[in-house]
């Protein structure tokens, strides 16, 4: 994965959360059902000031670097830190499964508030959203509930990321428009 260029820098960077959820709704009843799906992805808005054609030949160059289904990583810069305590190297307690909507990870003694609920991890090339204030117990391992699902089974020991977390993105469709 290629890294976004350090300059320009962008004016905005909005990360969103988008979620594929089916709905049926009953035309006599009304009722409604709601089905999740496994397709959770994080969406982002990344808006540049007004460039000069020197910048705008190097942001250009870096979007049609990929445009062709190259990839790249990308956090969000408004929650670069954690607010819980988290310190020191972190890792996977554990093998996981893939899809799995809740992480064991490990590295420190009994703490509580380890993780706020908002903090953002990073584990192999993808970003996950702590759900819940997490704790570490007397065993040293914490569960975090996590969105969205994980996207790759993980492995015992694997690292945990915890400032400046980052994940594999590609370009969406019609995303060159403006430039």
């Amino acid at each position: 994965p290629l890294a976004l260029p350090s300059s320009p820098l962008p004016r905005n960077i909005t990360m969103l959360p988008e979620s594929s959820l089916g709905r049926a709704q009953s035309d006599w009843t009304l009722k409604e059902q709601i089905h999740v799906n496994e397709g959770d992805r994080w969406v982002f808005d990344v808006k540049y000031p007004p460039l000069t054609i020197p910048q705008k030949k190097i942001v250009t160059a870096f979007l049609l670097s990929i445009i062709r289904g190259g990839t790249f990583m990308m956090g969000d810069p408004k929650n670069k830190t954690p607010a819980g305590i988290i310190s020191g190297t972190v890792t996977v307690s554990g093998a996981q499964s893939a899809g799995a909507r809740a992480v064991n990870i490990t590295g420190t003694t009994s703490a509580t508030n380890w993780l706020k609920k908002g903090d953002e991890i990073q584990i192999g090339n993808f970003l996950y959203q702590s759900l819940t204030d997490t704790n570490v117990n007397g065993s040293g391992v914490c569960t975090v509930d996590i969105w969205p699902g994980l996207r790759a089974a993980l492995t015992n020991g694997q690292s945990v990321i915890y400032q400046e977390a980052k994940t594999l993105c590609r370009l969406d469709r019609g995303a060159l428009r403006g430039v």
